[in-house]
């Protein structure tokens, strides 16, 4: 009876625990519901758009690395005037009662260091997209603070 009663405490104790390691961040971030008229819409390059830009289309999905923020960028549109569209979303931070969301934003491509990255900018915010390949790129946040993680390509 004993040894049952302390299996049963033990087994509560690690669902306690694993309820608060998990509650630290989420995996996911919230996108536009499908069905409303702000729904997720890639428009794929068209040949006008360079190989090396046009691998941004599609969503990219990661995490930052100091706070483990879920982070999901959607490149929508890459315009051949080097406009962008896009959509940032971020997972929530319980510890720092920062909630999930996500917006649509406007970029560019920029031109630095013999690379094509994408920049997007809102309220003093600037993301910037650098992708190595056509299913990694790196993304920086800059505010008060800079911010940095990997991003892996989902789909085009």
């Amino acid at each position: 009876m004993k040894n049952t009663a302390r299996i049963g405490l033990w087994l509560v104790i690690l669902v306690l625990v694993g309820c608060v390691a998990t509650a630290t961040t989420t995996d996911w971030t919230p996108l536009p519901d499908p069905k409303s008229i702000s729904a997720v819409k890639i428009v794929p390059p068209g040949p006008d758009i360079p190989p090396n830009i046009a691998i941004y289309s599609g969503i990219w999905e990661g995490k930052y690395d100091d706070n483990g923020r879920a982070v999901t960028v959607v490149i929508e549109e890459i315009k051949p005037s080097g406009e962008v569209i896009a959509i940032y979303s971020w997972g929530e931070l319980p510890q720092y009662d920062s909630p999930s969301g996500w917006m649509r934003v406007r970029g560019r491509i920029i031109k630095q260091d013999n690379s094509n990255l994408i920049e997007l900018s809102w309220s003093k915010r600037v993301v910037t997209l650098n992708a190595d390949n056509t299913k990694l790129a790196y993304i920086t946040y800059m505010r008060d603070s800079i911010l940095k993680g990997t991003l892996y390509k989902k789909s085009d």
